[in-house]
């Protein structure tokens, strides 16, 4: 797995993508398993410096990673990344 640098320029682009895969629904949690979890990612704002953000980033880097191993899983293109959290 390579490196992520979380920065001002690369956050923008990391949580467009979270929000993409969640419109798309191709990234899905149960939220009653992970209710924290589901509780950052509802109150997740753009300007979040006062904002506990820990799991929405998690989140978005295991979407990320889980984006490079649907490319490198075509055709399948099926998996998860943890047992409660999938994509298709």
């Amino acid at each position: 797995m390579e490196g992520f640098a979380t920065t001002a320029k690369s956050k923008p682009h990391l949580i467009d993508s979270l929000a993409l895969a969640f419109e798309q629904q191709t990234l899905r949690y149960d939220p009653q398993v992970w209710p924290w979890m589901d509780d950052e990612v509802r109150a997740y704002e753009r300007d979040d410096a006062r904002l506990v953000q820990d799991a929405v980033i998690a989140l978005a880097l295991a979407e990320l990673q889980a984006g490079k191993a649907r490319q490198a899983a075509r055709p399948r293109g099926r998996g998860r990344v943890h047992r409660l959290v999938y994509f298709d």
